[in-house]
């Protein structure tokens, strides 16, 4: 008795990117619940602010220069363009049918939400620059910016986490910090780079990403750090 041949159409099928979900590796609930919140308290788009927050909490010299008024403008100015206005285009994007969900689980669809956040971070480095708030926090800008083109570019090939690029230019905010500044930042910095760690920990652990795109994720945005901080 002969088989019958394989269809290969028939016997591969592919899942259509609306219908991708995420697998939590993990059937603990209250591990799943921990690494949900880690992932909301330090998206993508609030680490800008909180790098704003840590610098000027640890070296406060680099605002020293600026008015209340102007501090206060420059503040805003970060908040607007790195968390309310994405926010505003991925709504307006969900609206429109233009992405599924405002997780971006497919790299096809992170095209346009990443087209325009490099848009609004490059625009916010242009503004810093501008206001003449400093070097340092110019470069860290600068560094935002390139850590998310280049994730622009790898997305091509596959989902990279953009949770882990913004923990990887957290963390070199941290690290440049900790050398120029005259308080002991070792303890800060060693908080920083646990928290790295778990944000990481929890993408995985919700199935969200593979270690591949975490790792790759921390090595964009500390290399983003480094390049604006090396040759700017």
């Amino acid at each position: 008795m002969t088989e019958e041949p394989v269809d290969p159409e028939k016997e591969i099928q592919f899942i259509p990117e609306e219908e991708v979900v995420y697998v939590p590796a993990t059937d603990s609930s209250l591990l799943w619940i921990l690494s949900t919140v880690l992932s909301f308290v330090f998206h993508p788009l609030l680490l800008a602010t909180y790098s704003f927050i840590y610098v000027d909490m640890f070296f406060p010299y680099q605002f020293m220069h600026l008015a209340p008024q102007q501090k206060t403008q420059l503040m805003a100015t970060i908040v607007t363009n790195t968390l309310v206005f994405p926010v505003i285009v991925l709504l307006l994007m969900k609206g429109l049918k233009i992405v599924s969900s405002f997780e971006l689980r497919t790299n096809k669809e992170r095209i346009l939400p990443f087209i325009a956040i490099m848009l609004f971070y490059f625009w916010t480095y242009l503004v810093v620059e501008k206001l003449g708030v400093g070097h340092y926090f110019t470069r860290i800008a600068l560094g935002a910016s390139l850590g998310i083109f280049l994730a622009f570019f790898l997305n091509v090939f596959y989902k990279i986490s953009i949770h882990a690029v913004g923990m990887g230019a957290f963390l070199g905010v941290a690290l440049s910090l900790t050398f120029i500044s005259t308080y002991n930042l070792l303890f800060p910095l060693l908080l920083v780079l646990l928290i790295v760690g778990a944000v990481g920990s929890a993408r995985l652990f919700l199935g969200a990403h593979t270690p591949r795109e975490v790792i790759s994720g921390y090595m964009v945005g500390l290399l983003g750090q480094m390049v604006a901080f090396s040759y700017f």
